[in-house]
């Protein structure tokens, strides 16, 4: 009752009234400004579920959190850790993974191929064979595993230190990466062929290289 009264008051009143009306009027603001402060409380909130919701179906997807992944790194960096990569000056290791590196070879078999027959001469002991013939080639391509190590990415470089070979690749000589459900394919100047590496977190490793790759090329 004291809400319409503020609202529909003459203006010239007695004090009482002029004091009755500045209160309800006072109400009247309250009320606007918990119903403002409510709703955006409520929208809030609203957002807060949906970012719990997207995170909730990326880690899903992805197998990690990459949306507070790609968050922290926007507004932190990556975090220092210990690598068996030894850095060089002005170098910052981003992530590391165990991993193994693979390559494609090529192999070639025969087929149609027959071993022919062969017979005695005379008896001299010697046979003699005849019809041998090795058949069409056949050509196919297989991963072969070179070495077990770690995957580690860099400011500067991406590198595979293993305990028989290791690789480096300057972040400007990536030219495509490929992901897997179980690794990643890199394609890089210098090599016809990609090297593939095995690794249980395919997808979180292509995240810190794209965002060294897009820091590398703003620096």
């Amino acid at each position: 009752m004291s809400l319409n009264i503020a609202g529909s008051a003459p203006p010239a009143t007695v004090p009482e009234a002029d004091t009755a009306r500045a209160e309800a009027a006072g109400l009247l603001q309250q009320s606007k400004d918990t119903e403002a402060q409510s709703k955006a409380a409520m929208d809030a909130s609203s957002a807060l579920a949906d970012e719990v919701t997207r995170r909730q179906e990326a880690e899903k997807s992805l197998g990690f959190d990459s949306l507070y992944a790609a968050a922290r790194l926007a507004t932190h960096g990556p975090e220092q850790i210990q690598t068996p990569l030894i850095t060089k000056g002005g170098e910052q290791a981003c992530f590391a993974i165990p991993a193994g590196l693979s390559r494609r070879t090529r192999r070639t078999r025969y087929e149609g191929g027959s071993q022919g027959f062969s017979f005695p001469i005379g008896h001299t002991g010697i046979r003699y064979r005849v019809g041998s013939f090795r058949g069409h080639p056949v050509q196919w391509e297989q991963l072969t595993k070179l070495d077990s190590g770690t995957l580690v990415v860099t400011n500067q470089r991406l590198a595979f230190v293993g305990s028989l070979k290791s690789i480096t690749v300057p972040l400007a000589k990536v030219i495509h990466v490929e992901t897997y459900t179980d690794g990643l394919a890199v394609f890089h100047e210098g090599r016809e062929d990609p090297d593939y590496f095995q690794c249980g977190r395919p997808q979180e490793f292509l995240l810190y290289l794209n965002w060294c790759l897009s820091q590398s090329r703003v620096g």
